[in-house]
């Protein structure tokens, strides 16, 4: 006898026979606590003091981005929308500097290869394109960096952009918002990413449409203080209460939830 299938795509479930099967989503999270400590350090601001120095990056506007060099995250795309900005507002020339920090991905394979290429290559564009006196627009860190070393770039940053064509959650956005002690920042967002999601307060942008890509670089670099702080209050918020113990008690009461209904469909 052939065992009945029925597939509920409202409630994503599969029932065959006695059996239930449920998808669900349970958005991982990042130890705020310890993010958050860690970005008030004497260390994180000393070391914030010395990039200052070292980079020039002293009275610049920083825009942060943090990927691995794959060909999901969307750089070109970030690189794009850079570039039109300063067409499109040159007040930000010699005012603004974008940080892209790169880490190596699939090193070993010729289309990844292809990807380190392609945005070296544009950011050597936009330098040889914009640069003047002392001032170039983008500063690429290529290598693996420890997260101790992130989190004064994150502290730093005026916007922070994650910019990905594709991902399954995205935790930069999340240490980005969990390191802003200082209550100042921009989150700009993939509508890609599962972060979205969760990080209403964030500006959303597609990654495919240059123009208004850049429309929102734009608004994050004017955004005044108040709105700033604001926004990441209320992200900040949803970052330190989606901890870990709440995904593990979200997890489980779903599945007891699920095995309470397939007892009750026995019965």
């Amino acid at each position: 006898m052939e065992i009945e299938s029925r597939i509920d795509r409202e409630r994503f479930r599969v029932e065959r026979g006695e059996r239930v099967t449920q998808v669900n989503f349970y958005p991982i999270s990042v130890d705020f606590d310890s993010i958050f400590r860690q970005s008030e350090s004497l260390s994180t601001t000393k070391a914030m003091q010395e990039l200052s120095a070292e980079q020039r990056l002293g009275g610049l506007k920083l825009i942060l981005g943090v990927d691995r060099l794959d060909y999901t995250k969307g750089i070109p795309e970030r690189l794009e929308a850079f570039d039109r900005l300063l067409d499109s507002h040159p007040e930000y020339q010699g005012k603004v500097k974008l940080i892209q920090i790169g880490v190596p991905s699939r090193t070993g394979l010729e289309d990844y290869q292809q990807v380190v290429s392609n945005i070296e290559e544009r950011c050597a564009a936009l330098n040889a394109r914009y640069s003047h006196e002392e001032w170039e627009p983008v500063l690429f860190l290529k290598g693996r960096q420890d997260f101790d070393s992130l989190v004064p770039y994150y502290r730093m940053a005026d916007v922070c952009v994650v910019s990905s064509l594709h991902d399954g959650m995205n935790l930069v956005a999340k240490e980005f918002v969990a390191a802003s002690s200082n209550d100042r920042g921009v989150l700009v967002l993939s509508r890609f990413t599962g972060a979205a999601r969760e990080l209403e307060q964030a500006l959303l942008v597609n990654p495919y449409d240059t123009r208004a890509f850049a429309q929102t670089l734009h608004q994050a670099l004017s955004m005044t203080p108040e709105e700033q702080k604001a926004r990441l209050e209320r992200m900040r918020m949803t970052v330190a209460e989606n901890n870990i113990y709440s995904w593990a008690q979200a997890i489980l009461s779903d599945a007891i939830n699920l095995a309470e209904h397939q007892s009750l469909g026995k019965g």
